[in-house]
């Protein structure tokens, strides 16, 4: 029964630091991916969405084009490129990556 015991202590530590390293892991990969929530990627001349380093502002879409003027991340978990075009949008939306802005379609002119 000493054995028993003897051997059990150490065991017992190493699964509670093996929980413990788990549990912190899956709560560093959640926090990174909530991070890029709320990033805004906008409809740029170019024909192209790229990531707004300033605030959006919903008076800079020009009526120009009938594509989204501006998209916004999710914290869904996943992968989105610094640049897309309107075709990769609507993929990104339908994976729940991204959503829109407003209901503005145009170009946006930072």
């Amino acid at each position: 029964m000493k054995m028993i015991k003897k051997h059990s202590g150490p065991f017992l530590l190493g699964l509670a630091v093996i929980g413990l390293a788990l549990s912190t892991s899956a709560f560093t990969t959640r926090t990174n991916e909530s991070k890029f929530a709320g990033e805004v990627y906008y409809n740029s001349e170019l024909g192209e969405y790229k990531l707004l380093t300033d605030p959006y502002d919903s008076d800079n879409c020009q009526h120009t084009s009938p594509n989204t003027c501006a998209w916004k991340r999710t914290d869904k978990p996943g992968s989105v490129p610094s640049t897309f075009s309107a075709e990769e949008a609507e993929n990104l939306k339908n994976q729940g990556l991204i959503e829109e802005m407003d209901s503005k379609k145009g170009i946006y002119i930072p």
